[in-house]
């Protein structure tokens, strides 16, 4: 995927569109759980994260940028 396509999606999934999120969801889902599992060392507590800032991710359209690359969409929930 092209970072064009990226921005794309990103744009599409501000504006609630479902399959964009899905299609973002389904591309950074491995990295969100990574990310998490680096952060608490624990699988089953790193899953419930990921799962977390996923739908923090899908809840919070009005404070992410239209121009964002995707993996910014989920990233910055895991720190919260």
């Amino acid at each position: 995927m092209s970072a064009e396509d990226e921005r794309a999606l990103v744009s599409k999934a501000v504006r609630d569109d479902t399959e964009a999120y899905a299609a973002l969801l389904h591309r950074y889902s491995i990295m969100v759980y990574g990310i998490a599992l680096r952060i608490v060392r624990d699988h089953h507590l790193a899953q419930d994260l990921a799962h977390l800032a996923q739908g923090a991710a899908g809840h919070q359209p009005a404070g992410r940028s239209e121009t964002a690359g995707g993996d910014s969409f989920f990233h910055p929930r895991l720190y919260r």
